[in-house]
């Protein structure tokens, strides 16, 4: 009896052995793949929340619609001339001084401002194109100057964002403006 005992002890050994694997993972495994994709998950939503190409666009568009708007009710305001000069880093707010010279406007909202790294703009005045100067070889001279009747001359200004967003933001002149989102260029 004890022999045959051994016989189906060590028949069991090798059926063990050699018996197929069950198809399923250990607990290891899964809680391996549960820690990737919760690690991918939390990464692409601290990407999305991060403003992308297209929201900067926007962001910008909507900034220089509002600061354009209360630069042409600034002038009506004060009774003076206020004007906007456009270049390719930026823009500034200037208004005419007694002697007719244009000077920076020294306002904490109507502000010089640079464009987002990245960005650059193209200005159309009565739909002719304008070559916007550098920073440095910029004069005091406006583009754009809001009368003090709140009249100015037609514009469309297009701000090119990353990855081909932009923003088209287009003036009447009598102080009524759209702002049109335009997509990838």
């Amino acid at each position: 009896m004890h022999n045959r005992q051994n016989h189906v002890c060590s028949l069991q050994r090798i059926v063990w052995r050699n018996a197929p694997k069950e198809g399923g993972f250990t607990l290891l495994e899964l809680l391996v793949v549960m820690t990737i994709i919760a690690v991918m998950t939390s990464m692409v939503m601290m990407v999305r929340s991060v403003p992308g190409a297209d929201k900067k666009a926007e962001e910008e568009g909507k900034r220089l619609k509002v600061l354009i708007s209360l630069a042409g009710e600034e002038a009506i305001l004060t009774s003076r001339e206020i004007g906007m000069q456009i270049y390719q880093e930026g823009y500034v707010f200037l208004v005419r001084a007694d002697d007719g010279k244009w000077q920076n406007l020294s306002d904490k909202i109507l502000k010089k401002r640079a464009f987002p790294a990245g960005f650059h703009v193209e200005l159309a005045l009565e739909n002719r194109q304008v070559i916007l100067p550098g920073e440095g070889d910029r004069d005091r001279k406006p583009q754009l100057v809001f009368g003090t009747t709140g009249e100015s001359i037609p514009f469309k200004l297009v701000l090119h964002g990353l990855n081909g967003y932009h923003m088209t933001l287009s003036g009447n002149g009598r102080g009524g403006m759209q702002l049109q989102r335009s997509g990838k260029s």
